[in-house]
């Protein structure tokens, strides 16, 4: 078999909304290091499996009126080995048209913001930061100052959220997502309850740039040919860019991670240029990843 070591952090996941007979809720799987590359979901009312509740988030219906639900969250990543936690259970699940008391605005989350790794020496002197609710796409977030390295937000209404970084390094912007992302839908998310403090410590990763050269077979430098660059995790394009004169090209923004590289096949073009993956294969399949 092959070995494998735990995860160094596996919270236990958090159920978010109403408790309500038709009402969704969902699972926050919370803080795990690494981060896992993928979560499988199990939902259980009163300690009995629910069927076919295997997805992130769950609906009661009218047998569940009056009991607890519970979900479970496992975690998996390339060499570690699997774990699951359970949540707390939620309280009894109110039956459908009965009127669910608001929940208190009254959770905290509070941090500090490194870059790079956590050491004191790296604590970002000053910048913003916002809390987002999740996770929906586009929302409106509060924001809070940063000053020495430490942020805090009070108030906070029970629900899932993430956290946005805007910051100014020299001549450099960066903004991220926590989870060192800057797609939103990778976003690291997590879970906030009434009367509760959720610390999130961020760590911000500078993003790097892919650069190459792309010739013919005779070395000669292709100009003006289109290259892309794919994350292998989703297949999403990161960003594409026309060689210059000299072949050159420069995709900006890359996360940590590894992708595949495109050279397309110019339209109109008279020099036979074929397009093709890095390195000299046809198809994704059989490209050779780059790890940046």
């Amino acid at each position: 078999p092959v070995a494998t070591v735990p995860f160094t952090e596996a919270s236990d996941p958090v159920i978010t909304g109403d408790v309500q007979v038709g009402r969704p809720l969902r699972a926050v799987a919370g803080i795990w290091t690494p981060r896992p590359t993928s979560f499988a979901y199990a939902w259980f009312v009163d300690g009995v499996a629910a069927a076919g509740a295997t997805s992130i988030s769950y609906t009661p219906v009218d047998a569940d009126a009056g009991k607890r639900i519970t979900a479970a969250v496992t975690g998996t990543a390339p060499g570690i080995t699997p774990t699951t936690r359970t949540s707390a259970a939620t309280p009894p699940v109110a039956a459908a048209g009965v009127e669910v008391p608001e929940r208190p605005s009254t959770g905290k989350v509070v941090g500090n913001i490194y870059l790079d790794s956590v050491d004191p020496a790296n604590l970002v002197s000053s910048g913003e930061i916002y809390l987002e609710p999740a996770p929906q796409t586009f929302s409106d977030g509060v924001a809070s100052a940063v000053t020495n390295g430490a942020f805090a937000f009070s108030g906070v209404r029970p629900g899932e959220y993430r956290l946005h970084a805007f910051f100014r390094f020299g001549s450099e912007y960066l903004y991220q997502y926590y989870g060192q992302t800057n797609d939103v839908t990778r976003a690291q998310t997590f879970a906030v309850q009434a009367d509760g403090t959720v610390r999130v410590d961020v760590v911000l990763k500078r993003y790097t740039t892919i650069q190459g050269t792309v010739t013919t077979t005779g070395g000669v430098p292709a100009a003006g040919v289109a290259v892309s660059a794919y994350r292998i995790s989703d297949g999403i394009q990161l960003g594409s860019d026309y060689t210059d004169a000299e072949g050159g090209y420069t995709i900006g923004n890359a996360e940590p991670g590894d992708y595949l590289i495109q050279v397309g096949a110019p339209i109109g073009d008279t020099r036979g240029i074929i397009g093709e993956w890095y390195s000299d294969a046809y198809d994704r399949a059989s490209a050779t990843p780059v790890t940046v």
